[in-house]
């Protein structure tokens, strides 16, 4: 099976509280959802959502990291999950893009299998 999709779009909210550290304080929370899809129409999410002022990386960045992410992916990456995610290519993305990856491909391949992500 392959990978047929993937797309990123970015969310936001507003919080009642600020949030952040002593350097960056945000109410509105801004973050990218990855959504892989394959050949039989399984869907895999990962979330990024760096913090400002906490993580090291922007959401601009963690977008332009995600920006090509589905020609990154080989045919093996699904039935193989655990070397695709140890590609060189995947741990040098950036933090929150990273836990994006690894979250929309684990939960694409636990929904294959039909089993919950935490089985795997």
């Amino acid at each position: 099976m392959t990978l047929v999709t993937a797309t990123v779009t970015v969310n936001e909210g507003a919080s009642e509280r600020a949030m952040g550290s002593v350097r960056a304080r945000v109410s509105t929370r801004r973050g990218a959802l990855l959504t892989l899809v394959d050949g039989d129409g399984h869907r895999g999410l990962g979330e990024a959502s760096p913090l400002p002022g906490c993580s090291r990386e922007t959401l601009d960045e963690v977008l332009a990291a995600l920006a090509d992410i589905a020609l990154r992916f080989d045919a093996e990456a699904l039935t193989d999950p655990l070397r695709a995610l140890a590609a060189p290519w995947v741990r040098a993305l950036p933090g929150s893009a990273r836990f994006a990856v690894e979250t929309a491909l684990g939960d694409l391949v636990a929904r294959r299998r039909r089993v919950r992500l935490h089985t795997l």
